[in-house]
């Protein structure tokens, strides 16, 4: 906040703001902060993203559909000027449901889970977009693919409330339970 002050107009301070928001789990101030973020630093696509999951989180719906619609020909120009970048591809798939396009974002989420080189980030992505989209037995699979390409993040597996859709399940008790294992093993 005292960077705030002193140069208001320096957009990733915003950024940086919004992400201590984040991890102090003030969620409004964090959109607020993500919001003047997008708004002084132009169309960076992690803004823009950022800015989308936070109000996917908050279940902001209209807010959600309106940051998406202003995000989606950034991410769509990007995607047909470096379609090889799979993460982009993956957040453009998540674009459009918040954009209430869960058809589009389903089908391009089908063609990306089949290419072999996605990350564990990506993987991860796409299996919360499944899970968005009530389609659990796929979210699973690409959960698990997630981690098996590297995404080890347990806190984030822990309490990002798209995975509650699996929460509970066999599957995702027994990949925790494996999580967990591993990292005492590190």
């Amino acid at each position: 906040q005292s960077a705030v002050e002193t140069d208001p107009t320096y957009a990733y301070v915003y950024e940086a703001l919004g992400f201590a928001y984040n991890d102090l789990g003030r969620n409004q101030e964090t959109v607020e902060a993500r919001k003047e973020f997008v708004r002084l630093g132009g169309n960076g696509r992690t803004g823009h993203f950022n800015l989308l999951v936070t109000l996917h989180e908050l279940g902001s719906e209209s807010e959600l559909h309106e940051a998406a619609a202003r995000a989606l020909p950034i991410f769509e120009r990007h995607v047909r000027l470096t379609p090889d970048d799979y993460n982009a591809r993956v957040q453009l798939a998540n674009i459009l449901g918040f954009c209430g396009r869960s058809a589009d974002s389903v089908a391009e989420a089908d063609k990306l889970s089949a290419v072999e080189s996605l990350d564990g980030f990506a993987c991860y992505n796409l299996a919360c977009l499944y899970l968005n989209a009530n389609l659990p037995e796929r979210g699973m699979t690409l959960l698990r693919r997630a981690v098996q390409k590297g995404f080890r993040s347990m806190e984030t597996i822990r309490r990002d409330p798209d995975l509650d859709l699996l929460r509970g399940t066999p599957e995702f008790e027994e990949l925790m339970k494996e999580l967990e294992s591993s990292s005492t093993k590190d």
